[in-house]
């Protein structure tokens, strides 16, 4: 971190409309995931920078003129909990923010029940 660095502005995911939202649970272990930049500013829209647990950096689509960064997932999820890490440059800051949400494809309550386990 020299002189030259640029400063990041952690931002929180709720001021980015971040979808799904931080916290929430999804039905779909491909989920489609989607943050709205435009509170942050001017953003770089080539250093925009998506990544996603389990998966790394993914080539996510930019909108300059709404602000919005979206990804739809096109190979399942296998993690219950998946994190979002979101960066981009607005000027001379670096901008970025993370949020998490689960997975249960089942639909039903946490399996604490001894149901039949997958056979490997």
């Amino acid at each position: 971190g020299g002189p030259g660095a640029p400063a990041i502005a952690e931002v929180g995911a709720a001021n980015l409309s971040t979808e799904p939202a931080d916290g929430t649970t999804v039905r779909s272990a491909l989920p489609l995931i989607k943050a709205n930049l435009s509170a942050v500013g001017q953003i770089d829209p080539a250093s925009v920078q998506l990544r996603v647990s389990g998966l790394g950096l993914v080539p996510a689509s930019f909108d300059p003129k709404t602000g919005v960064v979206s990804y739809q997932v096109t190979q399942k999820l296998r993690e219950k909990n998946c994190t979002v890490i979101l960066s981009a440059k607005s000027g001379d800051k670096k901008v970025e923010t993370h949020w998490t949400f689960g997975i249960d494809e089942t639909g039903a309550a946490p399996a604490t029940t001894p149901a039949a386990t997958p056979k490997k």
